[in-house]
C-alpha cells in the first residue's frame, strides 16, 4: 500500500540519518556522496508530501545553520561543490553516460539535443525585476530554453538543495496554522528576494491562507523548475 511504501521510505531515509557521517573530507565530497543531512532533507520533503506539517518543520530546522542560499541566483549548476545551498546533487562529468542520468543538460539546454522548450507560461510567472526572468531561461532561434545547465552533461543532476527547505517549511507553516503566518511570509522573501529585490512580501499582501500559500506554490515554480 501507499502507507507501506511510505513507511519503507521513512525508515531507509531515518537509517541513514542515524549512520551516514554529516561531514566529509572535502567539499566535493559533501556535496557529491549522502550524508546524514541530505537524509533529513529527503525526509522534509517526505513528510511534506505525507502533509505531516510538523515534522517537515522539524526537519527544516535541523538543517538551519548548515546550508545557505547564495548571495544571487542560482544561474546554473556548474560549480555545485561550492555552492552553500547544494545539500545533494549526482556528480556527473563528460565521461559519463550522457543518455541516462545526467541528460538533463541535453534535454533542457538550448544546445546539443535541445529536446525541451521553455512554455511560456513559465515566463509569465516573473515580475519584470525577477533575474530568474533572464538568467534561468535563455531565447535560441525564436524557442526559450533552461539556462540552468550550461556545460551540457558536465553538468550535476540536482537531487535537493536548501531553497526547497526554506519552501517546504513555509508551506508547512501555513497549512498547520491556517493563517498568514508572518514566519512564513519572511522564508518565502528570502527565497524571492534573492533573485528580486523588488518585491518584497508582506502579511497584508495576503487575503487569507490560501492566497499564501499559492504564492509558495509558484514561488516553487520560479525557483525550482528544470532540477532532478
Amino acid at each position: 500500500t501507499i502507507d507501506d511504501w511510505y513507511k519503507q521510505i521513512i525508515s531507509d531515509f531515518e537509517y541513514a540519518e542515524q549512520n551516514l557521517s554529516d561531514t566529509r573530507d572535502d567539499v566535493y565530497e559533501g556535496r557529491a556522496t549522502a550524508t546524514s543531512s541530505a537524509a533529513q532533507a529527503m525526509l522534509c520533503r517526505t513528510y511534506l508530501y505525507m502533509k505531516d506539517n510538523a515534522k517537515t518543520i522539524a526537519y527544516a530546522n535541523k538543517l538551519d545553520g548548515k546550508y545557505s542560499l547564495e548571495s544571487t541566483t542560482i544561474t546554473n549548476l556548474t560549480n555545485p561543490a561550492a555552492s552553500s545551498e547544494v545539500i545533494f546533487f549526482i556528480a556527473m562529468n563528460i565521461s559519463d553516460n550522457p543518455n541516462t542520468n545526467n541528460a538533463l543538460g541535453q534535454h533542457y539546454g538550448k544546445d546539443a539535443r535541445a529536446d525541451i522548450t521553455v512554455n511560456s507560461d513559465y515566463l509569465n510567472l516573473f515580475s519584470n525585476t525577477d533575474k530568474r526572468k533572464t538568467d534561468v531561461v535563455v531565447q535560441k532561434g525564436g524557442n526559450w530554453y533552461c539556462n540552468k545547465y550550461q556545460n551540457g552533461t558536465k553538468d550535476w543532476a540536482p537531487i535537493i538543495r536548501y531553497a526547497e527547505i526554506l519552501l517546504n517549511k513555509a508551506e508547512a507553516l501555513v497549512k498547520s496554522s491556517n493563517t498568514v503566518d508572518a514566519g512564513a511570509v519572511s522564508l518565502l522573501n528570502q527565497v524571492h528576494g534573492r533573485s528580486d529585490s523588488g518585491v518584497t512580501y508582506s502579511t497584508s499582501d495576503f487575503a487569507n491562507a490560501q492566497a499564501l500559500l499559492d504564492e509558495i506554490l509558484k514561488e516553487r515554480r520560479r525557483e525550482l523548475a528544470f532540477e532532478g
